[in-house]
């Protein structure tokens, strides 16, 4: 089934606004997207248009540095394909973090809740330019770059919680 088919059952369905990111977010390069734009128009999903179209400009093709197979082997394996690379560095660029922090703290949040930890908590920075403080705090952001990393990297995340004494919490 080519694209165009398969926007138009997202869209037939008027399911919710993440299936239709969840099917952009397959798109690995800007003449397949191209294809999709008078469809997405249409739609009334034009918002989208630009997004994408920079993402796939920008990380044509997206790669991450090598020392993550050693470091961040859980991370990575949820980062299999092309596109969910881009979904990553997206998230990366728009924390405006550094790849390696965001990388760290999503390994350990990873690692935690695949070892049973139901509730994982993160002390508070003081500092909220701080590069942890702000990898940690995507998963309050509800804007496309920010929604659909934690998504795909962080699956059998229930909530969230943000408080004074333990500053943000995760819970599986």
């Amino acid at each position: 089934m080519n694209n165009i088919k398969k926007l138009k059952i997202v869209l037939e369905q008027k399911a919710h606004w993440n299936l239709l990111v969840d099917f952009l977010d397959t798109i690995n390069s800007i003449e397949e997207f191209n294809e999709l734009i008078p469809l997405l128009k249409k739609s009334k999903n034009s918002g989208l248009i630009n997004v994408y179209t920079e993402n796939l400009i920008k990380w044509k093709e997206p790669k991450l540095p090598y020392h993550f197979k050693v470091a961040f082997p859980l991370l990575l394996s949820r980062l299999d394909n092309p596109q969910k690379v881009r979904i990553f560095l997206r998230a990366v660029d728009y924390r405006n973090v550094d790849i390696d922090i965001m990388a760290e703290i999503f390994e350990e949040i990873i690692y935690r809740s695949e070892n049973g930890e139901e509730k994982i908590c993160f002390k508070k920075f003081n500092d909220s330019g701080n590069q942890r403080h702000k990898a940690l705090r995507t998963v309050q952001h509800t804007q496309l770059q920010a929604t659909s990393f934690i998504h795909l990297v962080l699956t059998g995340l229930k909530s969230y919680e943000s408080d004074v004494h333990c500053g943000l919490t995760f819970i599986f």
